[in-house]
């Protein structure tokens, strides 16, 4: 009787396991709940994004599709950064403002979704992690550079297309990519900052251009979001080839799961010592 009762324990808690594990969306590449064509649920995030004390939002996020990259940029890129991120589908523009008399640093790290508020755009994801410092008292307006997530939703979201913040991906499938990435220098204010040539495409001193940093990553973005592909051997090679970032204190807080201070001196900043 007494071996009977474990038995029907155990059978019990097996299906409690299994009914917890069955009762969520599954996750496959193709198949991630919010990216992709699975847009009837919102995609899975840790916790909503809070922006940090002293800064907030002035205004609303919109879309900035004519707001173009060119080598021209590269001179006022290096003397106050005003574009960030990477990738080319998803641009928007937003306005931060620090209401401290001193210094502060937004942070917002690798694996941040952009929520479109508005039916059939493409939500945004960014690959590695921004840091935009600001002044005390100071209003500034930025560009965000990010990957889309919808391949059949509309890209290029013009200044009537507002988005918000949501908050870090759960995904596990998206976090092997993000690893895989890791310290790689694929961000916008890092290659202007390394820009060995002004006159040329806009390129560290190796490794390819920001366009096919960002042309080839969202390539990949789309095989985990929409097709369901692996990753090639040419893929994983691509990785290699981007250059890591090099400066040590930049290293420390393009890793997950770190404790932001409430100021940062931006990269180009950075690199010039």
């Amino acid at each position: 009787m007494k071996k009977l009762l474990t038995l029907l324990i155990a059978v019990s808690v097996l299906g409690l396991v299994s009914c917890e594990k069955n009762s969520g969306p599954s996750e496959v590449p193709g198949n991630i709940p919010g990216f992709g064509n699975n847009t009837d649920v919102k995609p899975e995030i840790k916790e909503n994004f809070v922006y940090p004390e002293d800064i907030t939002l002035e205004g609303v996020i919109t879309g900035a599709s004519n707001e173009t990259t060119t080598a021209s940029n590269l001179k006022s890129a290096n003397s106050g950064n005003w574009e960030y991120g990477s990738g080319g589908d998803v641009k928007l523009k937003l306005t931060l403002k620090n209401n401290s008399n001193t210094p502060r640093t937004i942070f917002l790290p690798k694996g941040l979704i952009w929520e479109s508020t508005q039916n059939g755009y493409q939500h945004g994801l960014q690959l590695q992690t921004v840091w935009i410092s600001l002044a005390g008292k100071q209003s500034k307006e930025v560009i965000i550079d990010l990957y889309c997530a919808n391949f059949n939703l509309l890209p290029y979201p013009g200044h009537d297309v507002v988005y918000h913040i949501l908050g870090v991906t759960t995904s596990k499938i998206i976090w092997r990519f993000l690893d895989m990435i890791g310290w790689k220098m694929i961000n916008f204010e890092m290659i202007a900052a390394n820009q060995s040539n002004p006159g040329n495409q806009l390129k560290s001193s190796e490794g390819p251009t920001f366009d096919v940093i960002s042309a080839r990553l969202q390539s990949m973005l789309h095989k985990l979001t929409d097709n369901g592909a692996e990753f090639t051997d040419e893929d994983i090679a691509f990785i290699k080839s981007i250059p890591d970032v090099e400066h040590e204190t930049a290293r420390k807080y393009l890793d997950k799961d770190v404790t932001y201070p409430l100021y940062l001196e931006e990269y180009s900043e950075m690199v010039k010592k």
